[in-house]
């Protein structure tokens, strides 16, 4: 009897293993994210906590609303599970040039970050206080996963 067939299963269980998985058992977790239906601008920041025990996983929109989720500063990447998406506060939540400032900014009402005055004079959507505790709750899953976040800047 010939191991070749046991081999061939073998060898694709484990290329679909790192297709959507790494060794730290993160998975990819990729978007675009739409504000009122148009790419969002670069900038706008986001956090994935797991609605069970685990650490979150961040991201930042790009030039063309697309996002990529990451573990760590070294590390790419998203536990499997359900999150709760938020904007993350003094991360940018809104839009701009910059990507995420050097410091945390204070929290102000309704936990939003308390912007500086050149903050201020940058253009950003204005989104509903909501999001600074929700946008929404996904599912990722044991692969590569793409999910879209569409916001609306006004509810």
């Amino acid at each position: 009897m010939s191991n070749q067939p046991i081999f061939r299963v073998v060898c694709a269980c484990v290329v679909l293993a790192f297709l959507g998985c790494n060794s730290d058992g993160l998975v990819t977790l990729k978007g675009k994210v739409t504000v009122d239906g148009a790419p969002a601008p670069a900038g706008i920041s986001f956090q994935f906590q797991p609605l069970s025990d685990g650490s979150p996983s961040y991201a930042i929109t790009d030039a063309d609303g697309n996002y990529e989720a990451e573990f760590s500063y070294t590390k790419k990447g998203i536990m499997v599970g359900k999150h709760r998406v938020s904007f993350i506060p003094g991360g940018g939540g809104g839009g701009g040039d910059e990507a995420m400032p050097d410091n945390i900014e204070e929290l102000g009402q309704s936990n939003k970050p308390v912007e500086s005055p050149a903050q201020a004079n940058r253009k950003r959507p204005s989104f509903p206080d909501s999001y600074w505790g929700e946008i929404m709750q996904i599912n990722v899953e044991n692969k590569a996963n793409v999910i879209d976040i569409p916001l609306e800047s006004k509810k």
